[in-house]
């Protein structure tokens, strides 16, 4: 492949990818924030400490919005959605963290980033594998520090 038909490809790759990233996280504000509705039935003592990372993380979101707007960040914005994603797949692990540990039915939440995770980046394989492991894996210490740990099958079957 030539330099100028591999220059042109990757900068139809990176505008696919910043229309998918501004439409999820913008979108992804409004979710997230949106689950408080449900914080306050499956979890109502954790209402606040949840709206804190609700809000931190969906500070990062438009901060991810905001900066794809910038010319530096628009040929990176492959970093922008991996770290917001990462970001995001952390604060549900941290409810965990706080709630119920491996018994929390918000790893459903995970499911989730991971879902928007791959239709937002179908290019990179590579991004997807990392960042998914990362997310997976402050899944796993939010379970294992939880101290409600007994065994191993409700991570098993969860991933």
């Amino acid at each position: 492949m030539s330099k100028a038909t591999q220059r042109e490809y990757f900068g139809l790759v990176n505008s696919v990818m910043l229309l998918r990233v501004r439409v999820l996280l913008i979108s992804g504000i409004g979710l997230f924030l949106g689950f408080t509705f449900l914080d306050r039935f499956v979890y109502p003592d954790y209402v606040s400490r949840f709206w804190i990372i609700r809000v931190t993380v969906s500070g990062f979101f438009l901060a991810g919005i905001l900066l794809s707007y910038l010319e530096y960040f628009k040929k990176r914005i492959v970093w922008i959605a991996d770290a917001t994603m990462v970001i995001v797949g952390s604060g549900i692990s941290l409810m965990i963290y706080l709630a119920d540990g491996p018994q929390s039915g918000y790893f459903q939440g995970l499911n989730l980033i991971l879902l928007a995770m791959l239709v937002m980046n179908t290019f990179y394989l590579t991004h997807n594998v990392v960042s998914g492991l990362i997310i997976l894996s402050t899944y796993y210490l939010a379970v294992m520090g939880s101290g409600l740990y007994e065994n191993r099958v409700p991570i098993v079957s969860a991933y």
